[in-house]
């Protein structure tokens, strides 16, 4: 190995990470939590209620962009594991890329006012292909660089469950922050907000490669994995398979954000009155309060329970959850006040999940490296990073759509973008945004709970895998 810098044998014991880099990743992770949100939360509202757009055609295009999603993943994690600089595999596109990524967030707000509405859905689609490949850019080897950062599990798990929570945190404040400034609707004063939370979300971001170190190194003499190589890994990791489709199947818990943007603003809220406003900002609020005990209380929880264990758990506690809100809500109605608990309590396993799936996907990794020798964290990371965006994506589909397919079944009964004032949506399609925020999540909690049963990468062999990878491995000091 020739890196240019001090090696030395791997420590079971020792820690690795220094507070600069715990304080300036965390900080990153809370900047790209934000910039996410900001897209997966606004856009497709942007898209419906500003600019004028079917449902149902912008349903459908964003199940195309999912397949662009299923391309660019897999090549960006190759992209990585191909990478042999100084400076690593993974931080070199956190140096100028987040940059990218954020003016191309901006570009998807900034849609001319003088195009036809077709135009406006092609200028916003090629816009979200454009700010997905910067974000898979940056994306993949971010949330990789962790696996690198240190070789010893458990600082890596309490590394990440800090992580994640920061990102989680970034990620409600760009929604919190619009209810506030904008009364549920895009005013004024949305888009020069939206663009000062893009520099204040970006700094950190950017940081990420001045305060990190990759201390496990692929030897640049190993050959260099292309597609196929990778693909070919992936076959053989069984673990990451199963991983990967948990985390498909738990695109519930993006539905939850998504479709609350909606029930604030169609079921829980009338334009008429502040009280019902506050009442919204205080829900989606909750969901958020409901995120961070779950966050906090993981690495506790990972260290009694193997990670099968807890994933199975938190995906049957979601599906309770939320099918008891779901039959709570539709018993008084929507009177947002009862349900306010509900709010709380749905966001307990979206928190939970969050600090899990990476440290899941992180044993991957050691998994595939101890059955194959080969570290491939960028291929790992993209199955995730794809896994993750899918579920988003679908989320994100399904609330244009079934809007839209209201309107043309139903109506003046369907789904209204712009009511007259003092006017509130139809009962009915009251019913079809609250089934996507308690019951679609419900089920796909539920759903989720299943392949996890067959991930086996815990207890006894995971001890001796470890094990065998402190004796085998040399880490890279500066």
């Amino acid at each position: 190995m020739s890196t240019g810098t001090k090696t030395v044998r791997q420590d079971a014991e020792k820690t690795y990470l220094k507070k600069k880099e715990k304080v300036g990743y965390c900080s990153a992770a809370g900047g790209q939590g934000a910039i996410y949100a900001i897209v997966t939360t606004f856009h497709t509202m942007f898209c419906v209620y500003e600019l004028g757009i079917d449902g149902v055609l912008l349903g459908s295009a964003m199940i195309f962009v999912r397949i662009w999603d299923a391309v660019n993943d897999p090549i960006m994690g190759t992209i990585v594991d191909r990478t042999r600089l100084k400076s690593g595999k993974m931080r070199p596109y956190l140096l100028f890329m987040p940059f990218l990524m954020a003016l191309s967030t901006a570009a998807l707000f900034l849609v001319p006012d003088s195009l036809g509405t077709g135009a406006k859905l092609a200028f916003s689609i090629c816009g979200y292909l454009m700010w997905d490949l910067t974000y898979t850019i940056t994306d993949v080897p971010f949330w990789g660089l962790p696996s690198a950062m240190t070789p010893n599990n458990s600082e890596r798990a309490v590394f990440l469950s800090r992580a994640r929570l920061f990102n989680s945190i970034g990620g409600a404040l760009p929604y919190l922050l619009y209810l506030f400034i904008s009364d549920n609707k895009f005013k004024p004063g949305f888009l020069p907000t939206l663009l000062v939370m893009l520099v204040v979300f970006t700094v950190p971001f950017l940081l990420t490669y001045f305060v990190t170190t990759e201390r496990i190194r692929v030897d640049e003499d190993e050959k260099k994995p292309g597609l196929g190589d990778n693909l070919h890994l992936l076959a053989q990791n069984k673990p990451l398979l199963l991983v990967g489709l948990f985390a498909i199947l738990c695109f519930g818990r993006y539905m939850v954000q998504s479709a609350y943007g909606y029930a604030a603003a169609s079921v829980f809220y009338s334009s008429n009155s502040t009280v019902d406003g506050m009442k919204s900002l205080l829900g989606a609020a909750l969901i958020g309060a409901g995120m961070f005990p779950a966050m906090l209380a993981m690495p506790k929880l990972m260290r009694k329970f193997n990670y099968k264990q807890l994933a199975i758990g938190i995906a049957l506690f979601g599906f309770v959850a939320d099918m008891i809100f779901f039959i709570v809500g539709m018993a008084v109605k929507f009177d947002l006040l009862p349900l306010l608990p509900f709010l709380f309590v749905s966001g307990i396993p979206l928190g939970a999940y969050n600090i899990l799936i990476v440290a899941l996907v992180a044993d991957c990794v050691d998994y595939l490296e101890w059955k194959t020798g080969k570290r491939a964290e960028g291929i790992c990371l993209a199955v995730n990073t794809f896994s993750s965006k899918l579920g988003s994506g679908i989320a994100s589909a399904v609330m244009p759509f079934v809007l839209g397919m209201t309107s043309r079944l139903w109506g003046a009964e369907g789904f209204i973008a712009e009511l007259p004032d003092g006017t509130e949506q139809s009962y009915k399609v009251k019913t079809v945004i609250f089934i996507c925020l308690a019951l679609v999540p419900s089920i796909s909690m539920l759903l989720a709970s299943i392949p996890m049963k067959w991930f086996k990468f815990v207890g006894a062999e995971k001890e001796k895998a470890l094990k065998e990878l402190n004796e085998r491995r040399v880490i890279s000091e500066e």
